[in-house]
């Protein structure tokens, strides 16, 4: 009977929460908007670094899709900055599954990501590996022209993973850039330059032609 009792309750549930977004949809747009963004800014600020995604946030996340205006989409993207994976994690799918209806509706992410910088910037490049659009290539290479080191070595290796041979013009240009680069490997960190980098990449990319 225990059993029985719980799938009810789950049920009771499930009703009262269909209810409540129902509720909620039938606020003004800019309403929704705006109070997603702040729960969604309020939990990312409270999540540690070694935190569990609550169920809360996700949920947010899911119901900020539906809305996709610049401003969600900046929003989204600063949660590529966090120090927690998972957080990243939910972010970068989010940006992904908008990214589903054009690049150009991650456009604003991007140039929010190439501004602030740091882990962002990084996790981005990588992020529109896995968007299908065929200017994907030029995007990532604003990347390249960023100061940071770090930032650089993820374009890099962005582009060579996304597998365009017409951006190996670009890629010569840093062949002699010196500037180290912290590699993590099997056994221990090691360092390449980022011209060495740039010289892999090339030769994966000519595979590709």
């Amino acid at each position: 009977m225990a059993a029985r009792e719980t799938i009810k309750e789950i049920i009771a549930l499930d009703i009262k929460t269909t209810q409540l977004k129902e509720k909620f949809d039938a606020y003004p747009q800019p309403e929704q908007e705006t109070t997603l963004i702040e729960f969604f800014e309020q939990m990312l600020g409270e999540l540690g670094e070694d935190d569990p995604l609550s169920i809360g946030l996700i949920r947010i996340a899911e119901m900020l899709l539906s809305h996709g205006s610049q401003t969600v989409t900046v929003t989204l993207s600063k949660g590529l900055g966090h120090a927690n994976p998972d957080a990243r994690l939910l972010s970068g799918d989010a940006l992904l599954h908008l990214a589903e209806d054009g690049l150009d509706h991650i456009m604003p992410a991007v140039d929010d990501a190439l501004k602030e910088g740091g882990l962002q910037a990084e996790e981005m490049t990588f992020l529109l590996t896995d968007v299908d659009h065929p200017e994907v290539p030029s995007v990532l290479l604003k990347f390249l022209a960023q100061e940071s080191i770090e930032i650089v070595a993820s374009a890099i290796e962005a582009l060579a993973e996304f597998g365009d041979p017409s951006t190996i013009p670009e890629l010569e240009k840093l062949v002699k850039d010196e500037r180290l680069v912290p590699i993590e490997g099997d056994a221990k960190q090691t360092t390449l330059t980022l011209g060495e980098l740039a010289k892999e990449a090339i030769e994966m990319l000519k595979d590709e032609s």
